[in-house]
């Protein structure tokens, strides 16, 4: 009996600090995913934002109302979806198919060199002294593998979402703009509304130079890739436009497939499609971003970077592509409602 109750008080701080530590993995785990969730929301506000003012233009334009416009915007805009996909998805697809074949063949061949290269013999040398962590095992593979393709089926997921948000946002924007200003003191109101309206227009500029970025960045990706001789330049071309939207890292990422493919090739060509990249990354990031930032909000460079960074490492890629919008906003706020409202005014 004296052995069972010397047991209780050791048995309660076991439970106790079980329970703590599962509280901890149950926070982190809701903020992860709430964080994720925010970003969302933030994704569906800005397609919304784009679908607004592109349809206030046109509605401008034609003469008509904004519904008419919004109408003509979305109805355009899934009829050019559909049309590519039609006319084009068999020939995407199967140069999506080639391009992967030609990644992955890359892939093996720069596999086979390591296994013939002095490292991969150091390595075996120290993995028969008893430490085998340094390459990964079958295991850990597969379950990389499957983490990737429930990453990938989330993001899809995350994608479609903020597509409707964003399409619901854009139908009835004055509800939940007022909603938002309800919120505050009547007092504030008139100056939130001025705000939110700085915001709505400087990320709006920011979209456009940012797909103005993306197609002079994946013309000249194409271009570049086209006279440097390396197989499906269009593909690699789409592909280096899409990842300009995260402006400075997203050329670099951009360059890994065809430095490979130029690797298979052999000779020089993945020294010149390194140049080129790194030539075509000097130019976004010192003359193209820079000219955008000007016509909307001049951001320094560094915080950008920061603001990747930090974002990178809590909320993955979700929040490495929207870091800069993110910034402008936070940059926003900071100047109209803390140095001008709060210390200026002082």
């Amino acid at each position: 009996m004296n052995n069972a109750g010397e047991l209780r008080p050791y048995t309660r701080r076991v439970l106790l600090t079980t329970a703590v530590v599962a509280g901890v993995v149950v926070v982190i785990a809701a903020t992860t995913w709430l964080i994720q969730g925010l970003l969302v929301v933030f994704a569906g506000i800005l397609f919304g934002l784009f679908l607004n003012h592109l349809s206030r233009h046109l509605a401008h334009v034609l003469n008509v109302r904004y519904g008419a416009g919004l109408a003509i915007v979305v109805i355009s805009l899934l009829m050019l979806v559909g049309g590519v996909g039609y006319f084009m998805g068999s020939r995407i697809s199967q140069q999506v198919s080639e391009f992967s074949a030609e990644f992955i063949d890359a892939g093996e061949r720069m596999w086979n060199r390591f296994e013939q290269s002095r490292l991969r013999a150091w390595i075996d040398g120290v993995s028969a002294e008893g430490n085998t962590g340094l390459l990964p095992s079958s295991v850990k593979v597969v379950t990389k593998a499957r983490s990737a393709i429930a990453i990938t089926l989330s993001a899809i997921g995350g994608l479609v979402l903020a597509v409707f948000l964003g399409f619901y946002f854009a139908l009835q924007p004055e509800i939940y703009r007022d909603g938002l200003v309800r919120l505050l003191p009547p007092h504030t109101r008139p100056r939130l509304n001025r705000v939110l309206q700085t915001i709505s227009k400087k990320l709006w500029r920011w979209m456009l130079g940012r797909l103005a970025a993306m197609a002079l960045i994946g013309v000249g990706s194409t271009i570049g890739l086209w006279i440097i001789g390396i197989p499906l330049p269009v593909t690699q071309g789409v592909l280096a436009a899409l990842l300009c939207f995260v402006p400075n890292l997203g050329p670099l990422l951009a360059s890994v497939p065809p430095i490979l493919i130029g690797l298979q090739q052999g000779g020089n060509a993945a020294l010149y499609v390194a140049g080129y990249y790194l030539a075509l990354q000097f130019v976004e990031s010192y003359f193209i971003t820079p000219l955008i930032d000007q016509q909307q909000v001049s951001l320094p460079p560094a915080m950008i970077l920061t603001v990747q960074l930090l974002m990178g490492m809590t909320a993955g890629f979700l929040g490495l592509l929207l870091a800069t919008p993110l910034a402008v906003v936070a940059f926003i706020l900071v100047r109209e409602l803390y140095v001008k409202d709060a210390l200026e005014d002082r």
